[in-house]
């Protein structure tokens, strides 16, 4: 079951595979993003910095994952 609150999603059935956290947002205009790896663990916290960047670069590095 997933939860949002605070702007922090909480997911309680963590599955024990590697995945990518994907991050974007327009702000005034502005195209941010980011992407973190990990391994998701029960109870664990993750961070994605989030950076300005060229939307079609981003794209770029989405589809070479």
């Amino acid at each position: 079951m997933e939860n949002l609150s605070n702007n922090v999603v909480t997911e309680n059935h963590v599955p024990n595979i590697p995945v990518h956290f994907v991050v974007m947002a327009v702000v005034n205009g502005d195209f941010y993003a980011g992407i973190l790896s990990a391994t998701p663990a029960t109870g664990a916290n993750y961070t994605v910095a989030v950076s300005k960047t060229d939307p079609v670069a981003f794209k770029n590095t989405l589809n070479a994952l």
